[in-house]
């Protein structure tokens, strides 16, 4: 007999697809490309067994059943045919071994892993194990029969009837005869599918799944570990029951609806896969059989297959109204579901079900009776099927009592067992919420109680209260009486540095108090400080909490512009200011007092202790932060909450007079609280850090040696370079805790911490301004990976992650984090409606707040917090929150900007840098690039400027109108290059917006003109710096010694680069401050030479012998080396 060629199946047709999509297409020999995954099928058998006689069954099998000698082939540019080989062909691959009877699980559970390729002529393969120490009678031998098949034929009864008949032939193999022959698929059945088929063409299915399936997406569900290529495809099952008096529920609802039980499954298995992933729109993969009930019913076959279903889930509409919609849609997917799929790729046709369904349901008929070999007793074994391609399968069958009884079988590589364990709660959850009330509109639960009460009361930190904390300045006022003498605070300013005794900061923070209560000022008057770091601001700080006044930050480092703004915001009372002139006004609505005529004005002041009363929930600050609206809101914080912080970091972090805490933010951020005012509240000793030299890491490390600094806080950015840093671990050696936030921490700088500060402890701070300083945390260990937690709740504090209807989701769920408890600020001054909109109503808690974050994050099942980014498109950079809609705003109120869009894209030296895509605001618009940068920094905080701009002529869209963000272009990161591009639409007339299949030009905003040429080095000294500046910068050509530093996107990290290098080259030492300050090749290079001892002489040489080796080959620097 010779071999026959024949279309493919539902079932061939999925197999292969998914074979193709992990390999490519076909190879020269025709097969289909990559292996496919395999069904299997296990029994026990216990007694004495005759292998040659099991062995020739096999090959009887093959003999009797046309799948398993059917092979898929093609030949190049050809769709797959399956090709059936006469038995005489086929041969069965037959392993024997034994295994040791605790093997048996683990062998079992790896059966999935297994591939075959469907081009092989050999699809059935079997094992048979013998098992020593099996479980039987003493002496009894124990076997176990491994069979594998192609998964096309894995339909709801192929292991009852291929077991069956392996029994049958080795009954007959045993009495020396062969079994009898299988008949062929009768008449009836075949004319139906022929009639089918002629009924629809292929074109008409395609169609029709084309429509169906138009815009749908694979399922997301959250799992344990990131879906990555190459998984294994290895399941691991937990059971679901379903009691019987939920099956009935079930069932009556279904006959009510006129429909079926696995309907309503359908239904609410939709409901949590959607809840889960945050989808609206749900595909669900369920295999369908192909045979009839009149059909090849002793055969195994192509009949398996899988159909998608996609179920939308609409708000607001009753369980009963989506099982409506569900049965209709389900009825005409099905009605399409026998019809071959013809020669049509993913999405076009059921055979798209296996990519686009993530997830199975399966309602199975009872287990059939183990097969009977003679003279042997038999036992179903449970082999997990195989996840390769899909996520979670959900299999139940009826029991005698009417319950239902299965699994959830889960992707081993996503999920642990516990988040199935959770996954099962939840859809048993549901169904008897929907049982008990199918009309009700709310969302059914998708968890437990017990485990809702273990989140809200539990996890959230819902009752547990914070320290018993009085007011910060009380804090302070104790150490003060309990050791007068100690010093207080450093002020490492200028090079001739400054200090004050716990008494001497007291009694000067007493005048202060009494000066501004003799100035009139009350409780919660605003004043603002604008004071440079020193020993004054600290003064000035806690005089203003004992008057019971608002302390108002006014950095004297923030844009003029900005300033002015906060000024006229907050409207002070007064203002104290050490800066020539002052800060701006705010048009004069408030009053500018020169420190200096202040400080003599409080030596005439008490030093006495003035009385304070009740502050509890009074303003105790108002520190501003980015504004979606395009301007900064100031946000009120309270003593009551800014005390609970405080007084949990005392306590928590173990801070003592033994500390010494470094002061480096800048005062407009909240962080700057903690590091002030923890060291005064505990004892210990407070260091303020030169500001000219915060963000230095070298000036940084250099203080830690010189004031033996046990404590500080730093963002991931900064402390990267810190502890890139030479001698690091040495110098230091004294840091005990290193407190992290305002940026993602990761595995990677932990592990690096972990190994140069090994006595130091690394924590993990979550929290926004609104919520004063911090309300999680999280101790960081070197053996960590990622994504590294942002903890758990503060005392004092709740968190609680919400869905999209206020309800807590389930553990490892996302949703959007809120914040409640005593460190929520009021809200934001003046803006009634913004305060509205983020401090909402408590929904488990009348007449408690909650601080909606605009943060995802979930719940993991140790109780800690997961964040997992913006909801919105609010980023942080460098420890910055910045709201890109500012600086979107700020660039389109600047002239020849049209429209702007900000985005935060990976920076070349690692962690996120703001890019600006820019529109003229007319043809011909010039926006240069270094008066874009000059004029937001005078509105902008450091961090928001952005470091790369791109010019559009127009924004690429969507299919509906919108700006297609994944479609914008990269920065060019050339500078040059990348700016005499001019607009490629007319000069005369308006580009119109690209379509979304069209490209967009990409030219940086700058005159269109081209510009003069970079100015080339003028000695050997600049042009070691131009190449110091081409390999730091974000760019590819090299710069112009006039260009400044800034204009070609220069930013703190790359200035700590050029810095390490000059240091690594010249041996001489400058802050990363003075890279930026003095700009341009040509003002650096004058500044090394007049640092040069030998009036530069010696960095001229060390110039000249840099050249020289740069311009030398490999092998000449490697002889020379040698020599």
């Amino acid at each position: 007999m010779s071999s026959e060629s024949l279309p493919l199946a539902r079932g061939s047709q999925q197999t292969a697809n998914g074979a193709r999509q992990a390999q490519g297409p076909a190879g020269a020999g025709g097969r289909v490309g990559g292996l496919a995954p395999t069904a299997a099928a296990a029994v026990r058998l216990r007694g004495r067994l005759d292998t040659s006689a099991l062995q020739a069954a096999l090959s009887d099998l093959v003999g009797r059943h046309e799948a398993l000698r059917t092979c898929v082939t093609s030949g190049p540019g050809q769709e797959p045919v399956r090709v059936v080989h006469p038995p005489d062909r086929v041969t069965v691959e037959f392993s024997r071994e034994d295994v040791g009877a605790r093997e048996v699980e683990a062998r079992l559970a790896r059966v999935p892993d297994g591939r075959a390729d469907p081009g092989s002529k050999s699809p059935l393969r079997a094992e048979l194990w013998r098992v020593r120490d099996g479980g039987g009678p003493a002496g009894t031998p124990e076997w176990i029969v491994l069979m594998r098949a192609p998964e096309a034929v894995a339909d709801s009864r192929w292991m009852e009837i291929l077991l069956a008949d392996l029994a049958a032939a080795y009954r007959a193999r045993l009495a020396g005869r062969r079994p009898d022959p299988v008949a062929p698929p009768t008449p009836p059945h075949a004319a139906r599918v022929r009639e089918r088929q002629a009924g629809r063409s292929a074109r008409e299915v395609q169609a029709y799944w084309a429509r169906r399936l138009a815009g749908a997406a694979p399922l997301q569900l959250p799992t344990d570990r990131p879906v990555t290529p190459g998984r294994s495809g290895h399941g691991a099952a937990v059971p679901a029951e379903f009691p019987a008096d939920l099956a009935d529920a079930l069932r009556a609802l279904a006959a009510a609806e006129g429909t079926d039980l696995f309907t309503v499954l359908l239904s609410a298995t939709a409901v949590v896969l959607g809840g889960w992933s945050g989808r609206t729109d749900v595909v669900i993969g369920v295999p369908v059989p192909g045979r009839d009930a009149d059909g090849p019913g002793s055969l195994v076959g192509d009949f398996a297959g899988v159909v998608p279903l996609r179920v939308g889930l609409a708000g607001g509409e009753p369980f009963r109204q989506l099982l409506r919609r569900t049965d209709a849609a389900r009825r005409e997917d099905l009605s399409h579901a026998d019809t071959p799929a013809g020669p049509h790729g993913a999405g076009g046709g059921p055979d798209a079900g296996p990519a686009l369904a993530q997830a199975l349901l399966a309602l199975r008929g009872p287990l059939p009776e183990p097969p009977r070999f003679p003279g042997l007793e038999s036992e179903w074994l449970g082999v997990p099927a195989s996840m390769a391609g899909i996520q979670v399968r959900v299999e139940l069958a009826p029991t005698a009592s009417g319950a239902l009884t299965g699994s959830l079988v889960h992707a081993t590589d996503l999920f642990d067992g516990a988040t199935a364990q959770r996954l099962v709660e939840s859809l048993l959850t549901v169904c008897r919420a929907v049982a008990r009330a199918p009309d009700s509109p709310a969302p059914p639960p998708l968890m437990s109680d017990a485990q809702h009460r273990l989140i809200t009361t539990g996890f959230s930190g819902a009752g547990r209260p914070g320290p018993s904390s009085p007011p910060v300045h009380a804090w302070f006022e104790q150490r003060a009486d309990e050791a007068p003498d100690r010093v207080a605070v450093i002020a490492d300013i200028g090079g001739s540095p400054a200090q004050l005794s716990y008494q001497e900061l007291e009694e000067r923070a007493n005048q202060v108090a009494w000066w501004l209560r003799g100035r009139g000022v009350g409780a919660e008057d605003r004043i603002g400080v604008h004071l440079n770091r020193g020993l004054d601001l600290v003064c000035v700080l806690l005089g203003i909490f004992k008057a019971g006044a608002t302390y108002v930050p006014l950095d004297p480092q923030s844009p003029p512009e900005r300033l002015d703004h906060v000024v006229r915001d907050a409207a002070p009372l007064l203002c104290l200011s050490d800066s020539g002139g002052g800060p701006p006004s705010g048009g004069g609505v408030t009053e500018v007092v020169p420190f200096g005529d202040a400080r003599a004005r409080f030596a005439a002041c008490p030093v006495k202790r003035p009385p304070t009363g009740a502050l509890g929930a009074g303003a105790a600050c108002l520190i501003y932060t980015s504004g979606s609206t395009g301007r900064p809101k100031g946000v009120v914080m309270t003593h009551a909450g800014l005390a609970n912080q405080l007084g949990w970091l005392c306590e928590s972090m173990g801070f003592g007079p033994d500390d010494v805490t470094l002061h480096k933010t800048p005062t407009g951020s909240d962080p700057s609280l903690w590091e002030i005012l923890v060291p005064l509240m505990s004892g210990g000793r407070l260091v303020l850090a030169d500001a000219r030299d915060q963000g230095d890491p070298a000036y940084l490390l250099d203080a830690h040696a010189r004031y033996g600094v046990t404590a500080c806080d730093f963002f991931p950015s900064l402390l990267r370079h810190f502890l890139a840093e030479p001698g690091v671990t040495e110098r230091a050696r004294d840091l005990r805790l290193v407190i992290c936030g305002g940026e993602e921490l990761n595995a990677d700088l932990s592990r690096r911490f972990a190994d140069l500060l090994p006595t130091a402890q690394l924590y993990n701070l979550y929290g926004p301004t609104e919520a004063t300083i911090a309300v999680t945390f999280h101790q960081v260990t070197g053996r960590t990976v990622d994504p590294i937690p942002i903890g758990r709740p503060i005392p004092g504090t709740e968190i609680h992650v919400l869905d999209e209807h206020a309800r807590p989701q389930p553990i490892g769920v996302p949703g959007e984090l809120f914040i409640a408890g005593v460190q929520l600020a009021r809200g934001y001054l003046g803006r009634p409606g913004q305060t509205a909109d983020r401090f909402v109503p408590h929904p488990l808690s009348p007449g408690a707040r909650l601080y909606r974050t605009g943060d995802r994050a979930r719940w993991l099942a140790d109780g800690a917090l997961e964040y997992l980014g913006r909801l919105d498109h609010q980023v942080k950079i460098r420890g910055y929150r910045v709201e890109p809609a500012e600086v979107e705003a700020a660039l389109t109120a600047l002239p020849g900007v049209g429209q702007a869009l900000v985005l935060a894209r990976p920076a070349p030296g690692g962690g996120l840098r703001l890019v600006a895509y820019l529109t003229p605001s007319h043809p011909g618009a010039v926006t240069d690039t270094a008066s874009l940068r000059r004029a937001l920094a005078r509105l902008l905080p450091s961090g928001a400027v952005p470091s790369a701009f791109v010019r559009l002529d127009s924004f690429p869209l969507t299919p509906v109108g919108k700006v297609d963000r994944e479609r914008l272009p990269a920065p060019a990161d050339g500078r040059r290059s990348a700016t005499p591009a001019a607009p490629t639409g007319s000069p005369d007339s308006p580009t119109p917006a690209a379509p979304p299949d069209s490209p967009t030009s990409a030219a940086p905003p700058d005159s269109p003109t081209p510009p003069a040429p970079p100015a080339p080095p003028a000695n050997e000294v600049q042009e070691v710096l131009t190449g110091i500046w081409s390999d730091a910068l974000p760019a590819a050509s090299p710069p112009g010694i006039h260009d400044t530093f800034s204009s070609l996107g220069g930013d703190l990290e790359c200035a700590e680069r050029v810095v390490s290098q000059i240091r690594a080259l010249f041996r001489i030492e400058l802050p990363a401050r003075r890279v930026i300050e003095e700009a341009t090749v040509e003002r650096l290079a004058k500044l090394l030479q007049d640092r040069d001892p030998a009036k530069g002489d010696g960095v001229a040489r060390t110039a000249r012998l840099v050249l020289r080796v740069r311009a030398m080959s490999p092998d000449e620097i490697t002889a020379k080396l040698r020599g």
